[in-house]
């Protein structure tokens, strides 16, 4: 090939590795910057209304549990025999769908259980549309979703240089370290080591 990818980290790996860190760098914004990285690759509208159908779902369930007591007996006796003539088979599915939905949280242990996690996929669902709202109706976020997808691309060649840098070095003391080798490399390592691996600069102590 006319082009290998370089066993050193050379000036140009950390010139490209410092524009990948001001691409991923976090705004500020604690919703933005904790859901982007989930959401800049989805389409945004198709995901919102996924998630406004799942909030739906989610209060329908919590509310059902919350009035656990009196949902049990109104359930219980919407499925009895005696009033199958005066439902539709629609109605009868819902109403037996419910019922066994009911029957599997008759322990209050389970319920208290459920219900908080319920209410924290709920508050999950809710925050990511925040994310998404933000996204779609300022510029700056909007450009912020952009800037992920190109580090996308600078990290793609940021890898494939470090994993051959890895290959050629297995030995190095950053390598001792972390026990890390190119079996267990991926981009949550390398996000989180960052700095350390910007030190592997030889030429950042000149330029301090």
């Amino acid at each position: 090939m006319w082009f290998e990818t370089p066993t050193e980290l050379d000036r140009n790996f950390f010139s490209s590795l410092d524009k990948f860190c001001d691409l991923i760098k976090p705004t500020g914004n604690k919703i933005f910057d904790t859901y982007s990285k989930s959401i800049y690759k989805k389409n945004l509208l198709q995901r919102k209304n996924e998630l406004v159908n799942r909030m739906r779902v989610l209060a329908t369930k919590r509310n059902l549990l919350e009035n656990y007591k009196r949902n049990i007996v109104i359930y219980e006796q919407k499925v009895r025999e005696h009033n199958w003539a005066y439902q539709t088979m629609e109605q009868r599915e819902k109403y037996q769908k419910i019922y066994s939905y009911l029957c599997l949280f008759n322990n209050a242990v389970k319920r208290k259980i459920e219900m908080d996690k319920i209410s924290k996929e709920y508050f999950n669902c809710k925050n990511e549309v925040i994310a998404i709202e933000t996204a779609t109706q300022d510029e700056f976020y909007k450009n912020q979703l952009k800037n992920l997808k190109l580090a996308d691309i600078y990290y793609q060649s940021l890898s494939r240089t470090f994993v051959n840098y890895l290959k050629a070095h297995p030995n190095t003391e950053f390598a001792k370290k972390h026990n890390l080798n190119v079996k267990n490399f991926n981009r949550t390592f390398f996000e989180n080591h960052l700095e350390e691996i910007k030190n592997l600069n030889p030429e950042r102590d000149i330029q301090k």
